[in-house]
């Protein structure tokens, strides 16, 4: 009687208990036959359990990753979004890294942060971020530059700068995929280089590709230096 009491004292005063958050089971059957907005939700929740120390990805990688891929390739703007955000957290840590490469989690996150795909900037933010994550791995690294993901993160700098310089730094610590950011135009942020004779030639090809007409002179001639993907000697 006391207790009935001081629930309804509570309920008086306004006092909620949270909701508790569903079960893992409940968020993936939704996730597989909800509405299209069901479906983004359980994507938002399920960012929550990657969050989770203990929560083990291999042991869902059959069940889940294959339904999360395929949002991530043709769900709607709201559940790519929410699916890059949760590959996000999973990437973060490094043993989900070669089970994300392995289960082709890698290819629609590039697909994502390329132009004119139709994403939201916050979807090509948190793909852009998952691909940071994933480039934390050497392996990894070598699988986002065969599946374009050079020249797509370059195009995300104006639209997510900070995940996508990051994302380009991680691959430059890498000798050959630094070599092919050179060729298109850019080097890490920031970044200054001496150049050597063997340089000078390649140097020059990249800027007259990336000038478009406009001129700037900074240091000395024998110094570029990159800022932002652009390239100055």
């Amino acid at each position: 009687m006391v207790l009935r009491a001081f629930g309804v004292l509570l309920v008086a005063l306004g006092v909620r208990c949270q909701e508790s958050p569903p079960p893992l089971s409940r968020v993936l059957r939704t996730l597989k036959t909800g509405s299209d907005s069901q479906q983004a939700e359980a994507l938002a929740r399920l960012t929550s359990f990657a969050r989770d120390p203990s929560f083990d990805l291999e042991a869902l990688e059959g069940v889940l990753l294959p339904t999360v891929v395929r949002r991530l390739t043709a769900g709607t703007p709201a559940q790519k979004e929410k699916a890059a955000g949760f590959v996000l957290n999973l990437a973060a840590v490094e043993k989900n890294r070669p089970i994300l490469a392995r289960r082709f989690a890698i290819k629609p996150l590039i697909d994502i942060v390329r132009p004119g795909n139709g994403a939201t900037t916050a979807a090509i933010s948190r793909a852009a971020g998952a691909l940071q994550n994933l480039a934390a791995s050497l392996p990894q690294r070598s699988a986002i530059a065969k599946l374009g993901g050079i020249g797509a993160l370059i195009a995300a700098v104006r639209v997510a700068p900070t995940p996508a310089h990051a994302a380009l730094r991680n691959l430059a610590q890498q000798r050959d995929l630094k070599a092919i950011m050179l060729e298109q135009g850019y080097a890490p942020r920031g970044r200054t280089f001496d150049m050597t004779l063997d340089d000078r030639s390649t140097a020059r090809k990249v800027q007259r590709k990336i000038y478009h007409g406009q001129e700037e002179f900074v240091g000395p001639r024998k110094t570029i230096v990159f800022w932002s993907g652009s390239v100055y000697q």
